[in-house]
């Protein structure tokens, strides 16, 4: 017992000499010693109560008064989050560890932005900014710095989608906007979540990769919030809409040649590959270049032919040289004459109301924009997307098509885009059916349903007993925010959708008899109501119509179907065209 007390006392007097003079680096060491010194404290009254004297001669410490010589303190992390509840104990100590002087006092400056009680716990006020807190111990004191720091609470990004074309590559910039505006850390970090479609940088810059969809996400450093942007890349493939013969003749002499010239509409279409026939290669030959050889007498039909199988023909002869000189005698029509007999239907509905009359009566509507969350749409987000100017070209101006019209797609076609869509699968027929039997485009209601059934797996289009009775809902008509289940069922129900087919069909009698027939026969229409701008209209997100045109080209365009456009005129603003890109 001796030999240990002996031992106890040696070893912590060993350290608590150590920590005097600074060689400790953490609270644990510190505790640990003022834990020894517990133990020598009792190994002396053991010692004393023993009676050997050598025992306690080998203990430098002696346990009178020791002043305080200065504080320590060891947080890792000096701030405190406002408004979040939490609050920040200050672990300080004082030293030396052997110090009677044990007592630490705190104070703040009464205009701080934070307090701080007398155990060292610190609490923000509202205001974020940096505090000096003032610790006394005896008479020694030492002053820290503790910050008060809003929290990040939320994120949302400049795009809510991106599209690019991998044949034309650009960068574009994604900005993240960290909320609230004096959120302390607004750092975030950026990621792809298929790097083989986009990447992006640390700075937020995205770079098209390879074809496909991905989701570029921002991730704050503070509290972790994410906001994404949609991005598509594609391959730029703008169709050839017409090729013509520019220097057609009339006829041409045996034993000449003549080289015709072409024209390919749009001229940044991708594919812009011809080929030259002639049907009598007998009389008259055509190279791949569309150079011609008469080699005998007679007449020939010469054919150009574009990628897509778009053509132009003319029928040429092929006459003796009788010796007198020859003119040519050109037959080809004015190009810009058959552009525009290629150019899109497009119709123009006049409005008395002003656009800027219509962007305040929008603004009075709530307006929403989408991120990963609905928030406020500012004016700017409201004039972007109302001005139909801004959305003449690619696949935004399918939000003009006209939905009133029937775009003659096929039911296979349908099929093939309605392939793995729940129970939409298989439809193509009814869907044509409905959308013939209340005047609306079949392409437009296949689209909206699939949108808002969940591509035909929603619990309302999967089928919901009501009254004892399966009823199916493909629109989300009646389907209501506060019970969008109960009350989409309960709409189904009234109108007897006990089927797919009844819910189709009753779905396309709803949106012909309250939109599309009823003066909103556009998306543009049905979003934005320019006859009567902030009522019925069918969306709060200013994007909505442009999100739904994506779908509805890329269908048309794969089912082959026609369209026609209705393009929207405020009374301040002109007619302008619509381009076939």
């Amino acid at each position: 017992m001796k030999r240990i007390i002996k031992n106890i006392i040696a070893a912590s007097a060993a350290a608590v000499l150590a920590v005097s003079a600074g060689a400790f680096a953490s609270a644990d060491i510190y505790d640990d010693i003022e834990a020894m010194l517990e133990q020598e404290r009792e190994a002396r009254s053991e010692a004393a109560d023993s009676g050997p004297a050598e025992y306690i001669a080998h203990s430098p410490l002696f346990f009178g008064e020791v002043k305080c010589s200065g504080i320590n303190v060891y947080n890792d992390n000096l701030s405190v989050h406002l408004g979040s509840g939490e609050t920040l104990k200050i672990n300080a100590k004082p030293m030396p560890v052997n110090t009677t002087e044990k007592t630490l006092s705190f104070s703040v400056p009464e205009e701080s932005v934070l307090s701080v009680d007398q155990s060292g716990t610190v609490t923000a006020k509202g205001t974020p900014g940096d505090a000096v807190v003032t610790i006394n111990c005896g008479g020694v004191s030492k002053d820290i710095t503790v910050s008060a720091v809003r929290g990040a609470e939320s994120v949302s990004l400049s795009r809510s989608d991106m599209l690019f074309y991998i044949d034309r590559p650009v960068t574009a910039q994604l900005t993240a906007n960290v909320a609230p505006a004096d959120a302390t850390n607004k750092n975030v970090k950026w990621s792809s979540e298929n790097t083989a479609v986009a990447s992006v940088d640390e700075n937020g810059v995205v770079t098209p990769i390879g074809t496909g969809t991905t989701n570029i996400v921002a991730e704050t450093e503070d509290g972790g919030f994410t906001a994404k942007c949609i991005v598509y890349v594609q391959i730029y493939d703008i169709p050839v809409r017409g090729v013509f013969i520019t220097n057609a003749v009339e006829a041409m002499r045996v034993n000449t040649d003549y080289e015709l010239t072409s024209y390919i509409y749009p001229q940044n279409a991708r594919d812009k590959t011809l080929s030259w026939y002639s049907s009598n290669p007998e009389v008259v030959t055509v190279d791949a270049n569309g150079r011609l050889h008469a080699a005998a007498e007679g007449q020939s039909v010469i054919t150009l032919r574009g990628a897509d199988g778009t053509e132009d023909t003319f029928t040429i002869s092929c006459v003796p040289d009788d010796g007198t000189p020859f003119e040519y005698k050109y037959i080809s029509r004015p190009v810009e004459e058959r552009i525009a007999e290629l150019s899109m239907p497009v119709s123009y509905t006049h409005y008395s109301t002003s656009f800027s009359a219509a962007l305040d009566a929008q603004m009075n509507a709530a307006p929403t924009v989408f991120t990963t969350n609905a928030a406020a749409a500012s004016r700017s987000d409201v004039e972007k997307y109302l001005e139909p100017s801004n959305f003449a070209s690619g696949y935004a101006k399918y939000q003009f098509m006209d939905l009133s019209a029937s775009n003659g797609t096929s039911a296979s076609s349908l099929n093939s885009y309605l392939n793995g869509k729940g129970v939409l699968e298989g439809k193509g027929e009814t869907f044509i059916a409905a959308a013939n039997a209340n005047g609306i485009s079949e392409v437009y209601l296949t689209v909206h349903s699939v949108h808002e059934s969940g591509n035909g797996q929603s619990q309302l289009a999967s089928g919901v007993e009501y009254n004892g009775t399966t009823v199916y809902n493909l629109f989300g008509i009646g389907a209501y925010d506060a019970d969008p289940v109960t009350a989409g069922a309960q709409y189904a129900y009234e109108h007897g959708w006990t089927s797919v087919d009844a819910a189709i069909y009753g779905g396309a009698q709803w949106i012909s008899e309250n939109y599309i027939n009823s003066g909103q026969n556009t998306l543009y229409k049905m979003k934005w109501n320019p006859e009567h701008p902030g009522t019925h209209q069918y969306a709060t997100d200013v994007a909505w119509a442009v999100k739904q045109a994506r779908t509805i080209k890329s269908l048309v365009e794969a089912a082959g179907g026609s369209v026609s456009f209705d393009v929207p005129v405020y009374s301040d603003r002109q007619e302008f065209g619509i381009s076939w890109d």
